[in-house]
C-alpha cells in the first residue's frame, strides 16, 4: 500500500516549490459539502486550506536514552527467541550506541511503515470496517465516507512532526499543526474564545476523576465542577477555571458536558503554559512510568482546554500524543480507549496503564 495521489502531490509540491505552491494548488480544488466532525462541534461546509508557513519551532528537545518499549504489550508473546526479535518487525529502528539491547525510536517511520500510519490516525473502532470496505487501502476509509482529504491532512502532519519529533511545541507551532490536520474541513475551525463563544464537549464519563480535579494550568484550575457553585459562597477557582463541568443552559444542566471558560486573549498563554510545564517536568523524569504520566497529564490538559472549536482530538490524541511518546523514545499507542481517557473522567493510573499496555 502506498500514499494516495493527493498525499504525494502535497509532499512533492512542498519539496519542489514550497508551501505557498501547496496553498495555491489547494485553493483550486473543489470543497467537500459534508465532513466527519469530532465531539459534535460546529458545522463544516467547505473551505480552501491554507498550508503556507506551517513550520514547527526550530528549538530542539533532547530525549532521554531509554528503551523505545520497556514494557511488552499483553497482545504479544513474551516467549521470543533471538530469531524473532524486533529487528525483523522494525528494520528501520536504531539502537543506542554501545548497547545492542536498547532501542531508540527517533521518528515514526522507525517503528511503523508509512503504509500503516492510518492505524494511528483512525479510531481503532473503525479499523475492521476500513479493512473490510477498502482492503487494498484502509487508510482511505474516512476519505470515502464523510471526510474527503482527511488522510492527506493527517499524513502531512505526521511528516511535519512525527518524522521530526525532536522539535519542541508552543502555541504557534501547535496552531500550525491544527491548520494542517483540519485542512480538509469545509469551514476552518476557529480558536476557542473567539468572539467570546465557549466550546462545549463531552466528559465521556459519569463524573470527573479526582486526578483531573487536581490539575492546573499555571495558577488556573483546569476543570471546575459547577455543582460546587454557590451564590452564598463564591468559588474563585470556578470563576477562573480553564473549563467548567456541568454548566446549565436555558434548557437543562448536563453534568457530563464541559464548557470552556476563557476568551481569545488567554489562548496563547494557556497553550504555551501547558507545553512549558510539560518540558519542565519531563526534563527531570527518571523512569518511563513517570514520563508516561507526564505525557498523559499534558494530553488531558490540552483536551480539557479544548483550544479549537473542532479538530481537537485528531490533533491532541492522534498527533501530539504520538509525538510526545516518540520524543521520549516510547512507541506510539493504538487503543480505542484514547478516545475518552483524556476527557477528564479517567484516573491518572488508568491513563498510564493504557499508554503502557497499548504501545505498538
Amino acid at each position: 500500500m502506498t500514499a494516495s495521489a493527493a498525499e504525494l502531490e502535497i509532499l512533492e509540491l512542498q519539496r519542489t516549490a514550497g508551501n505557498a505552491a501547496v496553498n495555491r494548488a489547494m485553493r483550486q480544488r473543489p470543497t467537500a459539502p459534508v465532513q466527519r466532525m469530532e465531539d459534535n462541534e460546529g458545522k463544516s461546509p467547505g473551505y480552501p486550506p491554507d498550508l503556507s508557513g506551517l513550520t514547527l519551532s526550530s528549538r530542539t528537545y533532547e530525549p532521554p536514552t531509554l528503551s523505545a518499549r520497556a514494557h511488552e504489550s499483553p497482545r504479544r508473546s513474551d516467549s521470543r527467541t533471538p530469531s524473532d526479535s524486533r529487528d525483523r518487525d522494525d528494520p528501520g529502528a536504531s539502537r543506542k550506541p554501545g548497547n545492542s539491547g536498547v532501542r531508540v525510536a527517533k521518528k515514526l517511520s522507525d517503528v511503523l511503515p508509512e503504509s500503516e500510519w492510518w492505524k494511528l490516525f483512525m479510531d481503532p473502532n473503525d479499523h475492521q470496517n476500513a479493512q473490510k470496505k477498502h482492503p487494498e487501502d484502509p487508510g482511505s476509509y474516512y476519505d470515502n465516507d464523510q471526510s474527503p482529504g482527511f488522510r492527506a491532512g493527517m499524513v502531512a502532519a505526521y511528516h511535519q512532526t512525527l518524522e521530526n519529533p525532536e522539535n519542541t511545541l508552543d502555541s504557534e507551532s501547535y496552531s500550525n499543526l491544527h491548520t494542517t490536520v483540519t485542512s480538509n474541513l469545509g469551514k476552518k475551525p476557529e480558536k476557542t474564545g473567539r468572539g467570546g463563544q465557549p466550546t462545549i464537549f463531552p466528559l465521556r464519563a459519569d463524573a470527573m476523576s479526582e486526578d483531573t480535579n487536581e490539575l492546573h494550568v499555571g495558577d488556573r484550575k483546569l476543570l471546575a465542577d459547577f455543582a460546587h457553585f454557590s451564590f452564598d459562597k463564591p468559588n474563585k477557582d470556578l470563576g477562573r477555571a480553564v473549563s467548567v463541568l456541568g454548566v446549565p443552559t436555558a434548557k437543562k444542566q448536563n453534568n457530563t458536558e464541559i464548557s470552556t471558560n476563557y476568551n481569545i486573549a488567554d489562548w496563547s498563554t494557556l497553550v504555551d503554559q501547558i507545553f512549558q510545564d510539560y518540558y519542565s517536568e519531563i526534563s527531570t523524569a527518571e523512569t518511563e512510568e513517570t514520563r508516561l504520566g507526564i505525557i498523559a497529564k499534558t494530553i488531558t490538559k490540552l483536551q480539557i482546554t479544548h483550544p479549537f472549536q473542532d479538530g481537537n482530538r485528531r490533533l491532541n490524541v492522534h498527533v501530539i500524543l504520538p509525538k510526545l511518546l516518540l520524543e521520549n523514545n516510547i512507541r506510539p499507542v493504538i487503543s480505542p480507549d484514547v478516545r475518552h481517557i483524556f476527557q477528564g473522567g479517567a484516573s491518572h493510573k488508568k491513563q498510564v496503564e493504557i499508554l503502557r499496555q497499548s504501545q505498538i
